[in-house]
């Protein structure tokens, strides 16, 4: 497998990638209020680790926060609180600024 040539800024710092889920169940969205920052609810997200695809990291980061089909999400350390939210909740939060970009882009709020 080649290995993928990471970017970096004109400072020479290296550059990191983020993938993130948009999770729907009939009308509502899956939210974690984040515990750490970036502050305020967001979707399924984290860092692309090196020699890994975008893929594979999301799926490691969806199954950081594994649940049964017809159970309940369980948090972990960087999430306050994690639920379902219509759009008409989601108009409501405080999102975190990647996610308020991506919700607006999407026109889910």
């Amino acid at each position: 497998m080649p290995v993928e040539k990471r970017a970096t800024t004109p400072e020479g710092k290296l550059m990191h990638y983020s993938v993130g889920a948009l999770i729907k169940r009939s009308d509502k969205y899956l939210l974690i209020d984040r515990a750490i920052p970036p502050f305020g609810f967001a979707g399924i997200a984290g860092h692309i680790d090196e020699n890994e695809t975008p893929l594979q990291a999301l799926a490691r980061e969806v199954k950081e926060f594994e649940c049964d089909f017809v159970g309940e999400p369980k948090i972990n350390d960087e999430s306050k609180s994690m639920g379902w939210y219509t759009q008409e909740q989601i108009k409501k939060l405080t999102l975190e600024p990647v996610w308020d970009y991506w919700f607006k882009k999407l026109g889910v709020i």
